[in-house]
């Protein structure tokens, strides 16, 4: 699979990232080919994590300590990236 192939693919799913790389992982292609593909998306990974955050939970911000675990867990089990969930949380 070429790089520009790889790379458009991924432009739909990167709310499952840790899932995609360990796919193309198993399908043989090379980490550094996958992390290639990956910074040349050209995608905001914080306004995809905030998009999720108000999908689920509106835009309001946490009221407390366990709205916030609640709002991290929830993000980090569709796979967001963590830096861009203490941003979009804090």
């Amino acid at each position: 699979m070429e790089l520009q192939t790889l790379t458009t693919s991924l432009r739909g799913f990167m709310g499952r990232l840790p899932r995609i790389k360990q796919e193309l992982r198993q399908k043989g292609l090379d980490s550094l080919v996958i992390e290639q593909a990956l910074e040349d998306t050209d995608v905001d990974w914080f306004e995809i994590c905030l998009k999720a955050k108000e999908k689920k939970f509106g835009d309001r911000l946490a009221a407390d300590h366990a709205e916030k675990v609640k709002m991290v867990r929830y993000l980090q089990y569709c796979g967001h990236p963590m830096s861009a969930i203490l941003e979009c949380i804090f």
